[in-house]
């Protein structure tokens, strides 16, 4: 394989070897020259003053001999290194070049692919940025909602207990009754709960067993009655208040309206209505 040229270097070999040949040929003509010079010295003048400057321009002419000797030296040396560097230029094998040039070559894709690769990675961080963003915005908004719902829970609870208090009712007496004879009877799927119209003494209640059996009802009017007679003094007036899930009471209630030993008054309230009952000497 024909060895490749390398035109970039602007001094050959041979220009070197030009040049330490003019300059020899320069020294030799200057100690020519200086040796005629001395020669005429030495023979036109014998004093000690023109011996004097003859030593003096030998010994100058010594030191830049050896000046240009290491000069001569430095050259030859450059000229050997270039020559090394030519030699090694030209004598590589071609495999190993191209071998160099794939390697440096992978290693720049690999750079490139690692650049690509990071590229990746700083998009997927921004787009797990921005995914974490509006998850953040989704919980801030939630979190309004649910402010906003328990507000309004709290508003309707509210409201409920308000009607609640608006829907309270006291109950009073008929005329010519005495408050000791007047009594209220709350009736709801538990059962009875009754007490003096007056008062805030505590409630007697009486259990139903089975709220959807008539037969279960028609033993809590017999606790009743029997309860009734054993008060002192015993009842003259008993206003029942009947709430849905007690229906099945005011049928016996209207059965046996004039088999009852008192008065009695009754009223359909709501399941969920409170009742009041009057304070003891409180005016109507």
């Amino acid at each position: 394989m024909p060895r490749r040229r390398n035109t970039g270097y602007a001094i050959s070999l041979f220009a070197f070897q030009d040049i330490i040949t003019s300059v020899s040929g320069v020294l030799i003509m200057v100690v020519l020259l200086l040796a005629v010079e001395l020669t005429q010295r030495t023979l036109g003048a014998a004093d000690k003053a023109t011996r004097a400057g003859v030593r003096e321009t030998a010994a100058q002419m010594e030191s830049e001999k050896r000046r240009l000797a290491a000069e001569s030296v430095e050259l030859e040396a450059a000229v050997q290194q270039a020559e090394g560097l030519i030699r090694r230029a030209t004598d590589a094998p071609s495999g190993l070049i191209d071998e160099k040039i794939r390697s440096e070559q992978a290693a720049a894709e690999a750079v490139r692919s690692e650049l690509g690769e990071l590229g990746s990675a700083a998009e997927e961080l921004g787009r797990a940025e921005n995914e974490l963003r509006k998850g953040e915005a989704r919980a801030e908004s939630s979190d309004r909602e649910r402010r906003a719902v328990e507000k309004r829970i709290a508003e309707v609870q509210a409201a409920i207990e308000k009607r609640k208090n608006d829907r309270r009712v006291r109950y009073a007496a008929p005329r010519g009754i005495t408050p000791e004879r007047a009594w209220v009877c709350e009736v709801s799927e538990a059962g009875l709960a009754i007490g003096l119209m007056e008062g805030e003494d505590e409630l007697h209640r009486i259990p139903v067993s089975i709220a959807s059996l008539d037969i279960a009802w028609a033993g809590t009017m017999e606790s009743l009655l029997s309860w009734i007679r054993a008060r002192k003094p015993p009842a003259e007036y008993i206003l029942f208040l009947i709430r849905p899930s007690g229906s099945p009471f005011s049928k016996l209630l209207t059965k046996r309206t004039g088999q009852l030993p008192f008065q009695l008054g009754m009223e359909l309230i709501g399941e969920e209505e409170a009742i009041e009952r009057r304070p003891k000497g409180a005016l109507p």
